[in-house]
């Protein structure tokens, strides 16, 4: 599981590059987002982090002795604890302690070691559970995130704090983004700590046909979905193109909500059309969680998603090509 994205810097970027950021600047749209971004990548190298070759983030040291191996000109930090609502629920905890001990040693390391742009990835969820929507970026501390998931919430909400601090001290440039939640290729399957898409996948999938799927709480809260393609574009955006600046995190997500009953039926859909019912026995979680890209919109306007019915049409397929490939037993390592 892909933990960081490093990426380095070969030779500077040539003058055809300098000429798509115009372009996108001047545009502001998706095709001219791809066009800057296959303008840069020839001139970079990716390596991919994980705990399997890479040991423990929770562990400094380790940390250190990567970034002593690979010298990281950019890093895209999506390592984290994570799971759903019921996984937080049952080890707030571990959720902290692991997330907080990831975020610092990860921002230390960027920079000890001189990295131009980090860029790291918090959650719609850490915000207030209690706000006005949509949620705007600066109202991160306006409130206690909600009970379920404080224990990540906290430790998230830290690590914007801390790439602020380190900005302000050592002039580093380190900024935050917020995405929502995400679904896509290469998903998590397995059953205690994948989110809500991929779990309702997975359901799906095993239901012989004319049986009803199950979805857990009443199917009425509303939530953001973010297909992970688009995410990736807008990343990758944020790391190479340094006229982005934001003092708030910088939320990289559609404005459109869908109910859970809505996603539970796009995914039905997909496979044998099952009626989908709910099991209001299970708690439903946060309502709303609603948050305003206007960050977003006031650098790309013009960028579209990925629909969400068009995305699980998508994610379904690859689920049903690639399903014996992906985790489905044993839970995500950190």
């Amino acid at each position: 599981m892909v933990k960081l994205a490093i990426l380095n810097q070969r030779i500077p970027p040539p003058q055809s590059s300098q000429a798509a950021l115009d372009q996108l600047h001047s545009h502001q749209d998706r095709e001219s987002l791809l066009s800057f971004l296959r303008s840069i990548a020839p001139n970079l190298d990716f390596y991919y982090a994980t705990r399997d070759q890479d040991g423990d983030l929770r562990d400094l040291d380790s940390v250190d002795a990567l970034f002593d191996r690979v010298k990281p000109t950019y890093v895209i930090h999506l390592a984290a604890k994570v799971g759903g609502l019921f996984a937080n629920m049952s080890d707030k905890v571990g959720f902290f302690e692991s997330n907080l001990a990831i975020n610092s040693n990860v921002i230390k390391s960027s920079h000890k070691h001189g990295v131009k742009r980090l860029v790291c990835v918090l959650s719609t969820c850490i915000y207030p559970d209690v706000i006005e929507y949509p949620i705007e970026a600066g109202k991160l501390h306006a409130g206690p995130p909600h009970p379920s998931n404080e224990g990540y919430a906290y430790a998230k909400r830290m690590c914007a704090l801390q790439c602020r601090l380190y900005n302000e001290q050592y002039g580093t440039n380190f900024v935050c983004v917020v995405p929502t939640n995400l679904y896509g290729p290469n998903d998590c399957y397995v059953p205690d700590s994948s989110h809500v898409v991929a779990a309702l996948i997975r359901r799906a999938s095993e239901l012989p046909e004319g049986a009803p799927l199950t979805v857990w709480g009443s199917g009425t809260p509303l939530r953001q979905f973010c297909y992970t393609p688009d995410l990736a574009c807008l990343l990758l955006w944020v790391a190479f193109d340094t006229s982005v600046a934001a003092e708030d995190p910088l939320p990289l997500l559609p404005e459109n909500e869908h109910s859970i009953g809505d996603l539970a039926r796009f995914i039905a859909q997909e496979f044998h059309g099952h009626q989908v019912v709910f099991d209001t026995s299970k708690a439903d979680g946060q309502f709303r969680k609603c948050m305003s890209n206007a960050g977003l919109r006031a650098w790309l306007p013009n960028f579209n998603f990925t629909s969400l019915e068009e995305g699980i049409r998508l994610t379904v397929a690859d689920y049903k090509a690639n399903k014996d490939t992906y985790r489905h037993t044993t839970a995500a390592k950190l």
